[in-house]
């Protein structure tokens, strides 16, 4: 398992470098699951969203990944953003790998890990 925590939020550039960072720990490890805590990061910009869609989701797609838990706040804004993002997932890139999204690490945990 690949876990990741994001400590603060942060400008695009940041932003995209350290996304393509998880994707190379994900790829050298051959994960099959992937923790991603997001509750300090806030809700992506319009930007992001645009390039998440067309440059990482993509290449997530390639990865062994079969379970990605996202760890949110309760914060209404990111909470739409990211359905959406994982509608765009399931609908356009027509993939297998489950996404979740949680309100606490205890319980993505549990869940990446049930079967």
């Amino acid at each position: 398992m690949v876990e990741i925590i994001w400590h603060q939020r942060l400008e695009t550039d940041e932003f995209r470098i350290g996304s393509n960072k998880v994707l190379e720990i994900v790829q050298q490890q051959g994960s099959a699951h992937l923790l991603i805590d997001a509750r300090k990061l806030g809700p992506f910009k319009a930007e992001d969203q645009g390039w998440l869609k067309e440059v990482i989701f993509p290449q997530i797609t390639k990865l062994s990944l079969i379970k990605i838990a996202r760890v949110i706040g309760s914060d209404l804004f990111t909470q739409i953003i990211l359905s959406n993002l994982m509608h765009h997932v399931h609908s356009q890139l027509q993939v297998e790998l489950e996404m979740e999204t949680f309100y606490s690490r205890e319980e993505a945990l549990e869940w990446l890990f049930e079967d």
